[in-house]
């Protein structure tokens, strides 16, 4: 009898258990993020949200709803709820066009075996360039260079390589973060149109980069390395070991000869990004305008909401009083 007590009493406390989880309730809080604010909803433990109308914004359009501050992804509303949450709002400007190319992936149309890394965009009338490192021989990762395509509306270009690592010296191992601009550029008694700004190193792994430069009379190379390189050096006997020159990024002053350059200088203890003002008219005599700068970083953050400073590409904006970068 003692037994058929206990049993009833078990299952009458499991009753009441999941009697109270099935009428426990939770609070979904839409953050419209400056966007009309859409009502909190009160749902049952085990439901799924109801999902609102979209919210509108002022010169934005509406994307989707993430559960994620970063709006990575988009939350599925089939989700059982099982705890209080909130839903971020996420918006396109709505004056810039986007436009995705129908089968190419992030623009690069890559076989496997291939990968394709740290893109840089240069366009000239009309057509746009798109230069990025890959791996030379399918499925072999240790031998890379820099590549172009070319890009109109939805047809990519076969690849073509600009530049190669070097036998010896600071680039012998890897060549990477491919930066052009054009302009007019004087070499050893030639002209060119076209200069490259890239990082390379002489260890394995992602250490001691130093910045070289190379030109070329056309957007498709080959680009010619200059022999002073590197041109921004990195000493891992005074700096330590760290991650070196990297990350270079040039921009060209309007109506001046000058051009800046940007990049990444990371040493054991510290990552900047860095700035000098440089006239490579003439690349058997570059003139520095002055020392590096460090650059001020403000508003730019990753999605943990800490400040980033590096593998940022930059152009000019003008906003009076001020010059901007982006």
């Amino acid at each position: 009898m003692r037994k058929i007590f206990l049993i009833l009493g078990f299952l009458i406390l499991l009753f009441m258990f999941i009697s109270c989880v099935e009428t426990q309730t939770y609070t979904v809080i839409f953050n419209s993020n400056g966007g009309t604010p859409v009502q909190t909803q009160t749902i049952k433990h085990g439901e799924c949200v109801v999902k609102p109308e979209d919210p509108t914004k002022g010169g934005f359009t509406f994307v989707f709803w993430s559960s994620q501050a970063s709006l990575v992804t988009e939350y599925d509303f089939s989700t059982k709820v099982e705890s209080n949450m909130y839903l971020y709002a996420k918006w396109q400007d709505a004056s810039i066009e986007y436009k995705d190319c129908p089968g190419k992936g992030l623009f690069l149309p890559m076989e496997v075996g291939y990968y394709a890394s740290e893109p840089k965009v240069f366009v000239e009338e009309d057509v746009t360039y798109v230069y990025y490192v890959s791996n030379v021989n399918k499925g072999d990762y240790s031998l890379e260079a820099i590549y172009v395509v070319t890009i109109n509306e939805d047809i990519v270009s076969d690849r073509t390589q600009v530049l190669s690592r070097s036998t010896d010296g600071f680039d012998s191992r890897r060549v990477n973060s491919p930066s052009v601009i054009k302009g007019d550029f004087a070499y050893k008694g030639d002209n060119y149109s076209y200069l490259m700004a890239y990082a390379g190193n002489e260890i394995s792994g992602n250490l001691s980069f130093q910045i070289g430069l190379a030109c070329s009379k056309t957007p498709f190379g080959p680009f010619i390395k200059i022999d002073t390189n590197p041109f921004i050096e990195y000493d891992s006997l005074i700096y330590g070991s760290g991650f070196g020159a990297g990350n270079p990024s040039l921009v060209n002053v309007p109506d001046t000869h000058f051009t800046m350059l940007f990049y990444t200088f990371g040493e054991s203890t510290l990552t900047q990004t860095r700035v000098i003002d440089c006239d490579f008219t003439n690349l058997d005599a570059i003139v520095k305008d002055s020392g590096f700068r460090t650059v001020t970083v403000a508003g730019l953050t990753d999605y943990t909401k800490s400040k980033v400073s590096s593998s940022i590409s930059f152009i000019i904006a003008f906003a009076s009083p001020k010059m901007i970068f982006v």
